[in-house]
Formats: C-alpha cells, structure tokens, sequence
C-alpha cells in the first residue's frame, strides 16, 4: 500500500512539474479544434534524443473512453530524433480544465519502444521544429 501511495504521489509532482504556469508553455502552432504547446524549460537531452512536455489545448471539451470522460486538455511526453525526424510516445494524460488543469480523466505510458517517421508539413513536424530549435 505504501509503495503504490508513492508511486501515486510522483506521478502527480511530475505532472504538476511539467504543467508550470500557463506563462512556461509556448504557443507551437493552431490546430482543427483547439492548439499546440510547448514547455521548453522542461525539455531534456537524453543521449542524442530530446524529451519534450508538450499541451493539446482543445477549444471544446472532447469525449474520451465514455460520455463522462470530458478533455480539455492533454500534456504528453515524447522523445524526439532531430537527425532522424521521428518521435517515440512516452506517457500522456488528460484533464478536465484549461492547460493541464483539474481532474485527472485519463493516463496513458508507452507498452513499447516505437518511434515513427515525422509526417512533412503536420503538427508534430512543428513540434519537432520547435523542440529541436531550443536551446
């Protein structure tokens, strides 16, 4: 019980670390349905990779898994290959409010090591271009 208390509770601080303030995201680019940000004081260089927190703002809430699961915003963490142009998926969640705010409705970790090509002209070769840009 006690290992899975603190297991529970890093999850949260490391969530709560990677959302910061509102002031700490940069605004990457505008989307069908809402934007796309990144929080570029919470980047790390992992060997030749780059980890990166990045936020799905939705302009309206979205249903995820049921009709009571309401999104309004995703944080997700991905390693990025600035070389290679791929991304690997490493955990995500969703919640209830604005820019990583109020309750927690979903989370999800990789299951396996998969990283995958980056689409020319699509969101997440903004994405790329702006963690790989950073400093």
């Amino acid at each position: 019980m006690k290992k899975i208390l603190a297991i529970a509770i890093g999850v949260f601080c490391v969530n709560a670390w990677a959302a910061g303030p509102a002031s700490d995201w940069t605004h990457v680019k505008t989307i069908t349905g809402g934007n796309i940000y990144l929080n570029k004081k919470t980047m790390e260089q992992e060997g030749a990779y780059k980890k990166a927190w990045v936020m799905i703002e939705m302009t309206e809430p979205m249903v995820v898994n049921h009709k009571d699961n309401l999104v309004k915003s995703f944080m997700v963490l991905r390693a990025y290959d600035c070389e290679g142009k791929k991304e690997k998926f490493i955990s995500q969640a969703g919640y209830a409010g604005s820019m990583g705010t109020g309750k927690e409705m979903l989370s999800d970790t990789a299951t396996k090591d998969e990283w995958k090509a980056i689409v020319p002209g699509s969101s997440q070769e903004a994405i790329i271009k702006a963690v790989c840009a950073a400093k």
